[in-house]
């Protein structure tokens, strides 16, 4: 399981087994542990909300978002 929530989160499949990785294939859920530009909107959307709630400008907002995007590429491997 926490090969698979590696995978999930960050995209790193260092973990998968070859079973894993042919089992992904085979059933055609490989795209699940793919990093995706859905993964960024997710993060993106959870920033802006918190910003909002807590009453922080939209140029801090976009700050914020672009560093985190940054961050995101960095730990995922781009």
């Amino acid at each position: 399981e926490g090969a698979l929530l590696k995978g999930i989160l960050v995209g790193n499949r260092s973990d998968f087994t070859d079973k894993m990785t042919e089992e992904f294939s085979e059933s055609g859920l490989s795209h699940l542990v793919a990093v995706s530009g859905s993964h960024v909107v997710i993060l993106l959307m959870g920033i802006v909300f918190c910003c909002k709630k807590l009453r922080i400008s939209s140029f801090v907002t976009n700050v914020i978002g672009i560093f985190a995007v940054i961050f995101f590429v960095l730990m995922t491997g781009g």
